[in-house]
């Protein structure tokens, strides 16, 4: 949950912008904002629609629907949380917020970024109608939510290291075994890298991709148990390989 000890990193955020805003509207509903939840906290996406925004002076404000105002209960007392039911109290209180101002919002103009065009046309236009003017959040998402810290930092090049050494041993052991004319498979290679994963503690949401040959030209290819791919001298191997330490940042490599 947004605690009042984040307060000054995301004021900072806002008061560094090249082009000013008011404030940070933050929206989400069921859960298609992963911002908001960077920002606020996961715990507070349910099942309706929320609004928090974020002035560039001044504390954060929670417009939530009374069915997922359990959720909001860790809110701090000091900051207002405003309920509503009926969508006309959410249009009211929504003008009150922002409008007339210049917010932030996670909305790429011609969806030019994708990975931050999370809102709704409708929901554009209702806070565009309360009078506010709706520009991208973009640098404050790289200002506040994708600043890495120095223990962040550390993790990825632990876990950089360690891909990069598994690469090294998955390469040479496919090496070894085509000498000795029984090639390992791109599938049982996948299996190899997964393995030392396990070893050296990382996690991965997916397994590497392990392509030769003609596969090598096949962007995200998995390589099936069966129909597999011995590989063997005379054509190209890529191995496409990511993990992390838990709750670490992603290292990612091609070979």
């Amino acid at each position: 949950m947004l605690r009042p000890e984040n307060l000054p990193a995301l004021h900072s955020a806002l008061a560094a912008l090249a082009e000013p805003v008011d404030g940070w509207l933050l929206f989400d509903f069921r859960g298609i904002n992963p911002i908001l939840a960077a920002v606020v906290g996961p715990e507070v996406v349910g099942s309706r629609r929320a609004y928090v925004y974020v002035p560039r002076d001044g504390n954060p404000v929670a417009l939530v629907h009374a069915v997922d105002a359990e959720l909001w209960r860790e809110w701090p007392p000091a900051w207002r949380r405003i309920v509503w039911v009926r969508r006309e109290e959410l249009a009211r209180e929504l003008t009150a917020l922002v409008g007339g101002r210049t917010v932030a919002m996670e909305y790429s103009p011609g969806g030019a970024v994708p990975y931050g065009d999370y809102v709704p046309a409708g929901t554009l236009e209702l806070v565009r109608g309360t009078g506010a003017t709706p520009v991208s959040s973009a640098e404050l998402v790289t200002r506040y939510c994708s600043v890495w810290s120095a223990a962040d930092l550390a993790s990825h090049l632990r876990a950089a290291a360690i891909l990069s050494a598994i690469a090294r041993s998955a390469i040479a052991r496919i090496g070894e075994r085509a000498r000795t004319g029984e090639p390992a498979t791109e599938h049982e290679v996948t299996g190899w890298v997964l393995d030392a994963f396990g070893r050296a503690g990382l996690v991965t949401e997916s397994p590497p991709s392990v392509s030769y040959g003609a596969n090598a030209a096949r962007p995200h290819y998995d390589a099936p148990a069966e129909g597999s791919l011995a590989i063997v001298p005379g054509a190209l191997l890529l191995l496409d390989l990511w993990a992390m330490e838990p709750g670490g940042v992603y290292a990612d490599q091609t070979w």
